[in-house]
């Protein structure tokens, strides 16, 4: 009998992981090597460091093979390492992962969320390598794989992904009709809100729906309202590496839009006129005019690292002719240039601002809008 009871006792020091000492449940269990890996992983994406997370995925993944781990958990690993090769250009591999990770989780009815993700980057993937038909059924089979399962924010997730891709297989580069452009951009427009909302703003995917969005309202001329989706579609997309020719192309946009947002008359900007002076609709017609001021010159720190920016401000003309109430409305990057724009802004002077009947009165609402381009300081002699 006591033989019988130190049998069970040992064995259930085994299964504990206490075996040859008292269990302990406040005894931390140390963490196997595709879990530690893992973590890295995960910190490296937080930190944007995509080779690293790479490289650290890859050994996971290879570690989580040797340790023969359940389906579903393989399957985590080897999303998480498609996801890395995805990031890094390689999108053969990056497919096939995914598709190892949807056979892995085939029949398992609780991860269906996580099998339609996987399904809808191998379809995503597809569709971008050019085989556009294979990779739209594989995103309708996602959503169908999502809906069979229980509707979780993992479900929701994988039918809005759905909804962006159908979006972006779409955008294949080739030229398209003017209405066709404009139908992408009005389903761009109403998937953002809620792209963003299930991914977080700032990521890449809701990142790609701004460049759309923006890039067609360039093209329309709004050149203010494309800067709202060109400025978060750069910050979104540049720290990838496989996107280093499309973060070009989004400066250039950016700085060609901030160009024109200054150089197009508009009532409420006094600078960019020649004679420094604007009838104004304020109280009546009103004649302003501006005696000094300064273009707000460049940071050192970001001649320094040739940094390119802008800011836009409002103020106020008092009636002997002060700035009052400067206020940044925006900033690119946030808060780098404002505070020096608005400082510069605010030791300029004006004459007294004066009705077309002749009296002295305050002006309100003004703008003005500074760009600071380091690229341009030898052109311009600076």
């Amino acid at each position: 009998m006591n033989f019988l009871k130190e049998i069970v006792f040992t064995i259930m020091l085994v299964i504990q992981g206490h075996l040859g000492q008292p269990a302990d449940p406040a005894t931390p269990v140390s963490p196997s090597e595709h879990e530690e890996a893992f973590a890295a992983y995960e910190n490296a994406v937080h930190d944007r460091e995509f080779w690293k997370a790479l490289h650290y995925a890859g050994k996971a993944y290879n570690r989580a093979r040797e340790a023969d781990l359940p389906a579903r958990e393989m399957a985590r690993y080897a999303s998480a390492f498609g996801n890395a090769r995805a990031e890094t250009g390689g999108l053969h591999d990056a497919r096939d992962l995914f598709r190892e990770c949807a056979a892995l989780l085939a029949g398992l009815k609780v991860a269906s969320a996580e099998r339609a993700y996987c399904l809808l980057r191998e379809g995503e993937l597809t569709g971008i390598m050019g085989e556009t038909a294979e990779g739209l059924a594989l995103i309708d089979q996602a959503v169908r794989v999502a809906e069979t399962g229980p509707q979780s924010w993992q479900a929701r997730r994988v039918a809005v992904l759905a909804r962006f891709m159908d979006i972006v297989i779409g955008d294949d580069g080739t030229e398209k009709s003017e209405e066709y452009q404009r139908a992408q951009y009005e389903k761009a427009l109403a998937l953002l809100p809620e792209l963003e909302e299930v991914l977080g703003e700032g990521e890449k995917h809701a990142a790609y729906l701004h460049a759309l969005i923006g890039r067609y309202l360039y093209a329309e001329g709004e050149y203010s309202e494309a800067l709202d989706h060109l400025v978060p579609a750069y910050d979104g997309i540049h720290p990838h590496p496989t996107m280093a020719q499309f973060s070009w192309m989004l400066m250039q946009e950016i700085k060609t839009a901030a160009h024109w947002r200054i150089t197009s008359r508009h009532d409420d900007a006094l600078y960019v006129l020649y004679d420094g002076c604007a009838t104004l609709d304020r109280n009546g017609m009103t004649r302003v005019c501006i005696e000094r001021s300064w273009y707000p010159p460049i940071p050192p720190d970001a001649i320094a690292k040739n940094q390119y920016g802008f800011a836009e401000l409002s103020y106020d003309i008092d009636a002997q002719g002060k700035p009052q109430n400067v206020r940044v409305l925006r900033s690119w990057p946030e808060d780098y240039f404002g505070e020096s724009a608005a400082w510069y802004l605010g030791a300029w002077t004006f004459k007294p601002p004066v009705t077309d009947e002749g009296e002295v009165v305050e002006v309100t609402g003004l703008k003005e809008f500074f760009t600071f381009d380091p690229e341009r300081l030898d052109d311009e002699g600076i």
